[in-house]
Order: C-alpha cells, then structure tokens, then sequence
C-alpha cells in the first residue's frame, strides 16, 4: 500500500510542476507495487489460511493502482489489468461478509461500483456475481441495490442476445422477435418508471445550470451547440449513481438498435397488418434514438463539471491551468469509452467524448510516455 501511495503523490507532482524526475519515481513505485501485489495473488491463491487483514491490505492497494492507472497512465483497454483480480478479492470479501468484517465489506462495495462501469463495456462476460446473497451484501443501501439489479439484468439479456445473434447470424422474414429484446424494453421501462416515482431524497436529481465561460477566458472543451448548459451535483455518488443508469439506457439502446425492435403494441394486437407493424418498428426505433441521443448529452454534460472544470454556478474555472478533480475523472472516462464505442451515438457526440478523452490524457497521462 505505502508504495501504491507514494506512486499516486509523485504522480501528483507530475501534474503540478511537469518535472520529469518525479515521472521516473512515479513509474518505479508503480512497477515495484505491481511486483509486489502478483506475489501477494500469488500466495493468496495457493495459501489457506490467508488473514482478512491480508486480503483486505491487497484489495486495498490493487484500488490505489487501479486508480492511479486511471488517472497517469495510458490504458489500451477500459478493463485494464487487475479487474480480475478485483473481482476475485471481491467475491472472498462477500462470503466473509457473514463473519462481521466491515472494513471488508466496505472495500468490496468500492471496488463493486467500478467493476459495474466496466460490466457496461464489457457485456460479453459476467464479471461479478450479482446473485441475491451477494447483491445484498455489495448494495450499500435500497437504490445501489436496484441499479447493481438493472445493471446485472440488463447486461445478461445483452449477453443472451449476443450468443442468439451469433448462433443465428441472420433471421428469415417474419421470425419470432428474440426473447431477450423483450426483457430488455421491459427492464427501460421498469427503470423509467421507478424514477418518476422514486423520491428526491432516496436520488436527488441533478441541476443544469447555463454554462458561463468569461470572454477572456481559453475554454480547454469542445463547445458544441447543445453545451449552453451542464448538470452539476453536489455529491458524488449522486453522479455515480445516474452515470450508470444513463450508461445503461445507452447500451440498452444501442443492443436494440443493432436488431429489429419488437413493439409492444403491435404484439398486443394480432390484427394488425404489416403496415401496421413497420409503423409500431419504426416507432420504437425512433424512441430508442431518442434516449440514446438523450443519455449521450445527458452524460456528456455532466462531465466538466465532474472533472472540476466548473463550479457550482456552472462558471468556468479561471485558473491558467485546470486543476482536474480525481474523484470526477474516475467517473467520467467510463461514459465517455462508451459513447466513443458506440455504433449508433451522433458523430457529433462522438467527436466531443474523443475531444474530452483527448484533453485527460494531456493533462494527467504524465507518467510512463
């Protein structure tokens, strides 16, 4: 852990004074830790009778690389290299949950929060266990039960969906809508309407204010048309909580899009010809378009706000050089990767996700170039 930390300053430092030397201490207290925690996984997958304090000491310092990864360093893939581990450490922490280790319990529902970001990246494999033991223990309260649920349920119809579509590359005219596309709708729907009932105190929602940039002032963002306003929170965990369900909204959408769209109403009514049914299609096509255009901007406007680029107000810091927020960056790549990936977003949301990704990795990828 100390080296994990002492990593994670002199990166800091980097940032702060771009003074070379600290990069090359920052690399060798990250490639001495990495050392380290591989011989650590290494003794807690052949050794029995492993402490908690152990494996909590490791969980800990594996989050500390995570993030320090995060935030320095170039990674060619959103997972990166220690979600395995992570979820492996979290799944021990789960079952010890019964033994009453709280600190434990509470390592495992941090990491549990990331691993759910990259779930959404990554649809084609479970990485966490999300049955009903499990989920109670890593859900810190009634609303991260419910998103952890909407997340889990939605990436496993994608995933049923997939192994569908790759069985039967391409269906004949008239086939029966795939099974798991109706879940899917179901699982939109069910989200949507437990947030039109769900109180403000149980998820506040969030603020958009106009986005006010003094003249004199160089904006480092892409300013597009629709960027007059963003959201801010004044919590965390408030966008945590909203990213991932926004997040999702936008997978869900893209799955659906990529197939054709079973409609509700046409299946309701057998009477219907097959004008009828283009036009029910077509309809929910277009409400697919439009969350997936509204969860996009959604996500894309919570991000300078996040990343510490503005305050409250929704005013431009005026400060030469942006002193970018740890705690919002560690949110915001997740959504951003997503919109870049995706098949269906708008070019122009797209080219503002890579601008944004672009602007990180000049400000904080400082160590390892």
């Amino acid at each position: 852990m100390r080296s994990a930390i002492e990593a994670t300053a002199y990166a800091d430092l980097v940032v702060a004074d771009r003074h070379g030397d600290f990069a090359s201490k920052s690399f060798r207290a990250y490639l001495t830790t990495l050392g380290r925690i591989q011989r650590q996984l290494r003794y807690l997958e052949t050794s029995s009778d492993v402490g908690a304090g152990v494996r909590q000491a490791v969980l800990a310092a594996i989050l500390v690389l995570d993030s320090y990864e995060l935030l320095y360093i170039r990674r060619p893939t959103p997972l990166g290299i220690h979600t395995r581990a992570i979820i492996r450490l979290v799944e021990l922490e789960s079952q010890g949950h019964a033994l009453g280790e709280p600190r434990g319990i509470a390592l495992a529902r941090f990491a549990a929060r990331r691993v759910q970001a990259r779930q959404l990246l990554y649809v084609r494999e479970s990485l966490l266990d999300t049955s009903d033991r499990t989920a109670t223990h890593l859900a810190e309260n009634p609303l991260e039960l419910c998103i952890l649920r909407f997340v889990a349920d939605a990436c496993g119809a994608m995933r049923a969906l997939e192994v569908r579509q790759t069985r039967w590359m391409r269906r004949e005219a008239g086939a029966p809508e795939p099974p798991e596309a109706d879940v899917l709708l179901t699982l939109l729907r069910g989200m949507e309407d437990w947030l039109e009932d769900c109180s403000t105190t149980t998820l506040p929602r969030l603020t958009r204010v106009p986005l006010h940039i003094p003249s004199a002032l160089k904006w480092p963002l892409p300013r597009t048309a629709m960027a007059a306003t963003i959201l801010i929170c004044s919590q965390n965990w408030m966008a945590r909580a909203w990213t991932l369900i926004h997040m999702c909204y936008v997978r869900i959408s893209e799955t659906l899009l990529g197939i054709q769209p079973p409609d509700e109403a046409v299946r309701r009514n057998d009477d219907n010809d097959g004008d009828s049914m283009a036009v029910g299609q077509a309809a929910t096509q277009l409400r697919l378009r439009v969350k997936l255009d509204t969860s996009s901007r959604f996500l894309l406007d919570l991000t300078p706000f996040l990343m510490g680029l503005t305050d409250e107000s929704g005013s431009a810091s005026m400060t030469p050089t942006p002193v970018l927020q740890d705690s919002g960056l560690l949110i915001v790549q997740y959504p951003l990767w997503m919109i870049l990936q995706a098949r269906f977003v708008a070019p122009a949301a797209k080219t503002e996700a890579a601008m944004l990704l672009g602007f990180i990795d000049e400000q904080r990828r400082v160590v390892g170039r």
